[in-house]
């Protein structure tokens, strides 16, 4: 009679300094990610890890989706509504000095985690993203010797202030960066339709500079600093998915080249997403891959660690522009696509699995389907009806309707801000392809645009009533 197989098991023993060094009997050296959450929901579903790999998760309650593959959970109260990190941070550095020993790596998927916990790495000399790095990325569009040097196009733009400019000069800028279309943002913003078009407009003529200028003068505004970006037409946008030891993972780009996600967002107007796998991506949109290495690499010199989110927009092989990089998808829309083929883990999964994965091969997950997503952007008024959508013939299709029926919506600001979404998932590109036209062609959302007015033409009347009624008594107070 045979043993029965011996478990793997791993040794913990303290190595004199408090802290605890860890083994593997398989012989690798340990490695230990800490994983910090503030208010961003979790799930690790579909993870695989080797079995010299322990994952930590330091979190405030009712975080964590699914418990799949974290092998302790340290849970922390965080003061309510208060963006106080300390609690979050103390626990982190405590777990990151026990398990110094091994080869740590401290991850977040938030922004508003990325500059303390980069912090941190550098105060204990943990491998990651530094402050110098995350400056690069949130200024990349502004860095044009960075990309230049490796090269690397990105949209031309002229920054200005309209304080105590002449209306004239204003009017000259757009020929400094070649002319029309063009978005005009605050300085502080995106014309990027991946993330948000808040206070982005698009001059496409002389006359839209001139009226912009007189609204902006109107709306006692001209201080404000502002830039001026050249506006692409004819091709795609997209996001790309990346890893350091990978590469290339995922490409999530529009259908349509002749609208941009800037122009169906603005006119309302329902538009496609489609998720490549890196096969797929090759065979799509060639030139893109070789696109992706030569931005990381002029990026960051010395390699990086864990995954990039590189947006973009695609004219052709050798016409490719840089619009943005992230560290974390920029929409829940992009969040939901990486995860819709059956073999593929969410995005979260696959950030960690860059931490301890070794060969490219690991990120190929046999993805043979085809899928996309119809968003369908929101306009102001209200929706009357939440209408069937019927199944095509060949697709799966899953419907989700982001808007309740009565509610009072909006004009939508960016790739999120929908009435309805569509995803679909095909063996055949051309089947989905002529699917998704026929899906978009059938739609009928009914929206009344009407009920708003009508209510801004009540108010406005009651409140014309109150003004020819009121009388301003002058009063004043005597100690006479």
């Amino acid at each position: 009679m045979t043993d029965p197989p011996i478990a793997h098991q791993s040794s913990i023993e303290p190595n004199g300094n408090g802290a605890c060094e860890e083994m593997s009997t398989y012989g690798g050296r340990m490695k230990t990610i800490i994983i910090v959450l503030h208010k961003y929901r979790l799930s690790l579903f579909k993870m695989q890890k080797p079995s010299n790999v322990r994952v930590f998760v330091v979190t405030p309650p009712r975080l964590l989706a699914d418990e799949t593959g974290i092998d302790v959970i340290y849970q922390v109260e965080t003061p309510v509504g208060d963006q106080d990190l300390s609690p979050l941070l103390h626990k982190t550095r405590e777990l990151a000095q026990t398990f110094s020993t091994t080869q740590v790596r401290v991850i977040a998927f938030e922004q508003i985690l990325q500059h303390p916990l980069a912090k941190m790495r550098y105060e204990m000399d943990i491998e990651g993203f530094t402050h110098e790095q995350l400056d690069v990325l949130s200024r990349i569009r502004e860095a044009s010797q960075l990309t230049r040097r490796g090269g690397i196009a990105t949209p031309k733009q002229l920054s200005f202030s309209g304080s105590c400019r002449p209306t004239s000069w204003m009017e000259s800028l757009p020929g400094q960066i070649g002319g029309y279309p063009l978005y005009v943002r605050p300085a502080s913003g995106s014309a990027d339709a991946g993330k948000s078009l808040v206070g982005v407009t698009r001059l496409d003529h002389e006359e839209d500079m001139r009226v912009w200028i007189k609204r902006i003068y109107n709306a006692c505004s001209p201080s404000s600093d502002w830039v001026l970006e050249e506006a692409y037409e004819e091709g795609a946008d997209f996001v790309v998915m990346c890893t350091s030891i990978s590469g290339l993972v995922y490409c999530i780009s529009t259908i349509d080249y002749d609208r941009t996600m800037f122009d169906c967002i603005s006119a309302g107007k329902p538009y496609a997403l489609q998720l490549y796998s890196i096969d797929q991506t090759r065979d799509m949109m060639p030139g893109l891959e070789s696109f992706v290495n030569q931005t990381t690499k002029a990026l960051f010199a010395n390699n990086y660690s864990g995954a990039l989110f590189i947006r973009g927009f695609y004219k052709g092989h050798n016409d490719i522009f840089l619009l943005g990089v992230d560290l974390q998808p920029a929409s829940e829309t992009i969040r939901s696509m990486i995860g819709m083929p059956r073999e593929s883990p969410g995005w979260e999964s696959i950030a960690l699995m860059s931490f301890f994965a070794t060969d490219a091969s690991e990120f190929d997950f046999g993805c043979n389907s085809f899928n996309a997503v119809i968003n369908v952007p929101s306009t102001e008024g209200i929706l009357m009806h939440q209408t069937m959508i019927a199944k095509r013939r060949t697709s799966t299709m899953r419907v989700a309707w982001r808007v309740a029926e009565g509610s009072e919506i909006k004009d939508s600001d960016g790739v999120d801000a929908n009435v309805v979404q569509v995803f679909m998932t095909n063996s055949d590109n051309a089947r989905l392809a002529d699917e998704i036209k026929d899906v978009v062609s059938r739609l009928d959302i009914p929206i009344d645009r009407n009920i708003l007015n009508e209510r801004a033409a009540a108010c406005r009347k009651q409140l014309s009533r109150l003004g020819a009624t009121r009388e301003f008594v002058r009063s004043c107070t005597t100690t006479d």
